[in-house]
């Protein structure tokens, strides 16, 4: 069983949180939400690949990496990873920063590209933190602008919040 770590403490401010339909989400995001099906009841995901094929269907899913099965260590270091690869965007909806990945709405770098050359390479070989959640088992979902403890990360969250203010 791999370690949890509790990470709220990077995103329990309210201004860290926003509210969002669970078919609103997105590649790139950082999400949380009450999740029944496995032992994590509140997973805290970076959001990596969605389907929603039918989007009422039982099929439809989201994959991604758990962040509450890394370390605080593990999360700066894969984020600055990713931040040489692609860059970050502002949600239109919640104005909350997000990873620059595509969707159907945002032309951003491809998953695959930053699953491949980083998720699978690295993080996967050193962490089980990869999992798919069923959109059939959540009620509600927040996005979350999580509090960087390192540059350049810090700045990207930092400057999140001072749009809001």
């Amino acid at each position: 069983m791999p370690t949890k770590h509790n990470h709220t403490r990077y995103y329990s401010k309210s201004k860290n949180r926003k509210n969002l339909a669970k078919f609103d989400i997105k590649t790139g995001m950082i999400v949380n939400f009450p999740y029944s099906g496995n032992s994590d009841k509140r997973p805290l995901v970076f959001v990596m690949e969605t389907n929603t094929a039918g989007t009422k269907s039982k099929e439809s899913s989201f994959s991604g990496i758990n962040l509450n099965y890394l370390s605080l260590t593990d999360i700066n270091k894969f984020f600055i990873k990713v931040t040489a690869v692609v860059g970050w965007d502002i949600d239109i909806k919640t104005k909350i920063a997000k990873v620059d990945l595509w969707d159907e709405d945002d032309p951003g770098i491809r998953p695959i590209k930053l699953y491949n050359s980083i998720v699978k390479k690295d993080l996967l070989k050193r962490n089980d933190c990869w999992r798919t959640y069923n959109y059939s088992k959540i009620k509600f979902v927040e996005q979350i602008n999580f509090e960087f403890t390192v540059e350049p990360l810090k700045s990207i969250t930092q400057g999140q919040n001072k749009d809001e203010n």
